[in-house]
């Protein structure tokens, strides 16, 4: 089921998006679908937001103060890369026990 902007949870409209991973397979898709709704997408380079924990990233989402996160970053590989080192792609993507400070934060 596709969520239509009638059927949200709470409404995206006016809102500032921030999609980590925009770039990327699924962030691009969620950022395509934000195109569809009055929102305001936030974005930051890739280096920006390499390391998930980072007080560069922290700094960012402070001076950026979005609404709602959509945390679709990721480390990724090819088909031996993912093969032979499994367990790092998961640990490296994976955010810190620290939890964000805003109210709603969506994964994808």
């Amino acid at each position: 089921m596709i969520a239509t902007a009638e059927k949200m949870l709470f409404s995206l409209k006016g809102k500032r998006v921030w999609v980590a991973g925009h770039r990327g397979m699924v962030g691009s898709a969620i950022v395509r679908r934000l195109g569809k709704i009055e929102c305001e997408v936030l974005t930051a380079r890739p280096t920006d937001s390499r390391s998930h924990a980072s007080k560069e990233v922290e700094d960012w989402v402070a001076a950026q103060k979005p609404d709602v996160a959509f945390l679709a970053a990721a480390e990724v590989g090819g088909i031996h890369a993912n093969d032979s080192r499994p367990a790092d792609f998961i640990t490296i993507t994976l955010p810190s026990r620290r939890r964000p400070s805003r109210r709603r934060v969506a994964s994808a």
